[in-house]
């Protein structure tokens, strides 16, 4: 039996520019952004160091369906590392990215390159730091296109009088390093299956005890394309939100075109799917109109799975 992978590297600007593009996208088997600035913070600074930050992984395949809705059509899809990747994106490129609670959110990593303790030049911005003229607030603007090292530094001496510029150019320089920073990739190969690609995320992640139970179940029922995994993996994630929070509902709504507009093509559609997706609606939209109010256990996606599977078990049944 042949290997199912290879291995290359990327720069994190290739990485960037791939992510950018849009020649690299998120696959639904993903979780949403649950990392705190720190952990921001720290991966930052291991690249600013040189330490290794762990392989991504990768897989190009046509048929699967991707984050913001539609097909992969061809584009490679990346199955681990989407926590990494989507922190160097709002870090390095300065894109708000939308967080557990899909709210649109920046995170800014400060840094100071006066810094001589022996922890980290890097700090999650903060309205101290923010107005202590030896951070710069937002390190994006290093990676900006139109950035002028000379510029920066005359403009930072003039407000930080007495420092010295060539030290100031060299951690300068250092930061810029990020960029170069090679990242490895494993490729898994192209005519491998959904359920392959899936098992191989499910057994990575769980090595590091990162996956629960529910995140199991969620990531094969995003797997099952036949039956619309995806939107009701998506369904039951918001009805976690919805069940201890009924004021959510408006957020989907500014913020999920695709999963509001598929309650309009139920009525059409008289499949076990379309019928399956719209019971999870109707739950939903009863939480969110009557506000109901739920006991702290209805957050878990575990008590979800088994509530939904309760309730739907006769709508697919009559669907068969």
């Amino acid at each position: 039996m042949k290997d199912c992978y290879g291995v290359t590297t990327y720069s994190v600007q290739s990485i960037l520019g791939l992510i950018e593009s849009g020649d690299i996208a998120i696959p639904e088997i993903q979780r949403p952004f649950v990392w705190d600035g720190t952990k921001v913070r720290d991966l930052i600074d291991s690249l600013y160091h040189g330490y290794p930050t762990g392989y991504l992984i990768t897989w190009k395949n046509p048929d699967v369906k991707i984050k913001g809705g539609g097909v992969a059509e061809g584009k490679t899809v990346l199955i681990d590392g989407q926590q990494r990747v989507t922190a160097l994106t709002a870090a390095l490129a300065g894109k708000a990215v939308l967080n557990e609670d899909y709210e649109s959110k920046r995170v800014k990593i400060a840094f100071n390159p006066l810094y001589e303790g022996e922890d980290t030049p890097f700090a999650v911005l903060t309205p101290v730091i923010d107005k202590d003229s030896r951070w710069i607030s937002d390190i994006a603007e290093f990676f900006a296109p139109d950035f002028d090292s000379w510029t920066f530094v005359n403009g930072y001496m003039e407000a930080n009088p007495g420092c010295n510029p060539k030290v100031v150019n060299s951690k300068i320089t250092d930061l810029k390093a990020i960029a170069t920073r090679q990242l490895g990739c494993i490729v898994v190969a192209a005519e491998c299956s959904i359920d392959e690609v899936t098992d191989i995320f499910i057994r990575i992640n769980s090595k590091g005890a990162v996956l629960s139970q529910a995140d199991f179940a969620m990531s094969k029922i995003a797997a099952d394309e036949a039956h619309g995994g995806n939107m009701l993996r998506k369904a039951i994630d918001y009805y976690c939100h919805l069940a201890v929070k009924p004021e959510f509902w408006a957020t989907i709504s500014q913020n999920d075109a695709e999963f509001m507009e598929s309650s309009s093509q139920i009525s059409a559609n008289g499949s076990r799917t379309t019928r399956t997706t719209f019971t999870t609606l109707t739950i939903m939209t009863s939480c969110a109109s009557r506000s109901c109010t739920c006991s702290a256990a209805a957050s878990s996606p575990t008590w979800c799975l088994f509530f939904l599977a309760a309730i739907l078990r006769p709508v697919t049944s009559k669907a068969r």
